[in-house]
């Protein structure tokens, strides 16, 4: 279809693109802390069932369960809380610090238990299993899309680690059995997890920021679209059209409308104001052809083409038409007393009307195309607005439309016949109304 960007529109349209793009991070980081919140909640849950009701700890005092069943119910508890506050306030910058302190109390705290004291068994912090969660929790961070967060988080935990480790060695002596070439193997799989974190962060963050610019691509395409077509022919169009695209046979209402005297007019005006003041035409002609289902094929110059018909017929096309041609005189009228105020003279169109059976579909060549429709009706609608100007009034209706719109018994505008016309290029007389 004609495309003709509307002036004043660049900015609206930025600013909901923008708007798409940060609804998708924030959904996407949403979604993201919410399962890590049922991820350390279950883990929570586990680890206190496995402490209490199965084979609990070798290698932490039995006196001492208690402790740690504080620190992973305090985890549960806060896990389930932040589940909630992130279900109604979004991720908030406060909450997502949260989470973060959360995923290191729960699984830090529970190794400093095992430290502080440990049961006869213990073989060291850097031998039990349970180091295993601070590595997962490390690698986990780089999730949350932010590459300097996933690498903050990182070297936290690093750093944690190998105090943890100096702290062990200086409190255990005689209980841990790791070496040194075993504390720095553990260190050194700690900053390969931090790499990892750092690397799935930026990759996910591209991911996300691309399908956020092809998603506020396709919106802007729909938005601009959708400033100049139907609804449902741009829905048709998007959605499983192929088949009106290739060509079909409909019977439309086609209306031309075009402006009396501005090309004359253009050629006393600077070229960006008199670009502002057709898009504001535009934009008041527009509105009444949209809100009575018309679609509109293309602009030219200061002209315009809109079909009713299209993707499908509707009994009441004519109907619809005709109540949009009066809409645009109206609209024609608001618009000048708005050029009066700004000190621009009043504007003056005429408008064709006419309906037939046409072929539409996408036509054009590999490199440009465009949906439209042609035939005879077209021809003919071109040609009853040109006479307007002989006919001195702003709209002339063939009356196939008249007929067609009283034939399915629509309260239509009040019409005035003005006899037969012999369009050129056509053998057979036209019987025209105007608006009376």
């Amino acid at each position: 279809m004609g495309a003709h960007a509307g002036a004043g529109m660049n900015h609206k349209h930025g600013e909901e693109s923008d708007s798409i793009v940060d609804e998708i991070l924030t959904d996407t980081i949403q979604r993201g802390e919410r399962a890590f919140g049922r991820i350390r909640i279950a883990g929570a849950g586990l680890a206190l069932i496995q402490v209490w009701f199965l084979f609990g700890l070798s290698w932490l005092d039995d006196t001492r369960i208690d402790v740690l069943s504080s620190v992973l119910g305090v985890t549960l508890l806060c896990s389930w809380w932040l589940l909630r506050r992130l279900r109604i306030d979004g991720p908030t910058r406060p909450l997502l610090a949260t989470s973060l302190a959360l995923d290191r109390f729960g699984i830090l705290g529970s190794l400093s238990c095992l430290i502080l004291w440990p049961a006869a068994a213990y073989p060291g912090i850097g031998r039990v299993p349970e180091l295993g969660f601070l590595f997962i929790v490390t690698v986990a961070g780089g999730l949350r899309l932010t590459s300097k967060l996933a690498l903050s988080a990182g070297v936290l935990d690093t750093l944690a680690l190998a105090a943890l480790l100096q702290i062990d060695r200086a409190i255990n002596p005689d209980r841990i059995t790791t070496t040194v070439a075993n504390e720095i193997m553990v260190m050194l799989v700690m900053v390969m997890c931090v790499a990892l974190a750092w690397t799935i962060s930026s990759r996910s963050a591209r991911l996300v920021s691309r399908g956020a610019s092809e998603a506020r691509g396709a919106e802007r395409t729909r938005q601009r679209l959708g400033a100049y077509v139907s609804t449902e022919l741009l829905e048709h169009v998007l959605g499983d059209g192929a088949g009106m695209l290739a060509g079909t046979r409909q019977t439309v209402v086609v209306l031309f409308s075009d402006l009396r005297g501005f090309t004359q007019y253009s050629e006393s005006r600077e070229p960006e104001g008199l670009v502002d003041e057709l898009n504001h035409y535009f934009e008041a002609m527009l509105e009444p052809i949209q809100a009575h289902g018309g679609v509109v094929d293309k602009f030219m110059g200061d002209a315009i083409m809109a079909v009713w018909g299209v993707p499908e017929e509707r009994p009441d096309d004519s109907t619809r038409a005709l109540r949009a041609a009066q809409g645009m005189n109206a609209a024609l009228t608001q618009h000048n007393e708005d050029r009066v105020a700004q000190n621009l003279p009043p504007l003056r169109h005429g408008i064709g009307l006419h309906l037939g059976e046409v072929v539409a579909g996408d036509i054009g060549t590999n490199i440009r195309r465009q949906y439209t429709v042609v035939g005879d009706p077209v021809n003919i609608a071109s040609r009853l607005e040109s006479m307007t100007k002989e006919l001195d009034t702003p709209l002339i209706v063939s009356k196939s439309v008249v007929d067609t719109a009283r034939a399915n018994g629509d309260e239509i505008p009040a019409v005035e016949h003005r006899g037969t016309v012999t369009v050129r290029g056509r053998t057979e007389p036209v019987e025209i109304f105007s608006l009376r």
